[in-house]
């Protein structure tokens, strides 16, 4: 197979009229590597640690459910799946709002939300939809944050 493209650590001689890659899977791997981001690795795992991954667990879970519990009481909301340990996500649809429509209404009332496909097509059909509104949440959010975007859909509907 042929190079799709061309970058330092994959290529063997480069001149100004091409370059001969190196053999597989360097010649695959055009870029640089990820330095920064293992870098900052250790620093994190030793955060979340020192905050505790148990407690960062049950407070994301906390957060979601009351999240979709407040997303379920406005009208025409339906807040797709009701698992019994929800992870710290929690997928929507409104009646008569298209999700990518509805994404940018919220991002105008500066709420981050990720609409469509959401890499999970047979199981948004197994739920009845093609597309839907994704709001995730993490240790850092809080519960006035679910509440305003509880208010801004609230508002558009």
């Amino acid at each position: 197979m042929p190079a799709a493209d061309g970058g330092s650590l994959m290529a063997e001689t480069v001149s100004f009229k091409d370059f001969t890659s190196k053999p597989p899977p360097h010649r695959f791997e055009a870029g640089e590597p990820a330095f920064s981001e293992v870098a900052a690795w250790d620093p994190a795992i030793q955060y979340w640690q020192k905050v505790g991954l148990k407690k960062i667990a049950a407070y994301e879970r906390d957060l979601a459910a009351y999240a979709a519990v407040r997303l379920a009481e406005i009208e025409g909301v339906r807040v797709l799946g009701d698992p019994a340990d929800r992870i710290s996500i929690v997928s929507f649809v409104v009646d008569g709002h298209e999700p990518g429509k509805l994404e940018k209404k919220l991002d105008r009332q500066g709420i981050a939300v990720r609409s469509g496909k959401l890499a999970a097509e047979p199981l948004l059909r197994a739920l009845g939809v093609e597309e839907a509104v994704r709001a995730s949440f993490v240790f850092y959010n809080t519960f006035e944050e679910a509440d305003a975007l509880a208010e801004a859909l609230r508002k558009i509907v």
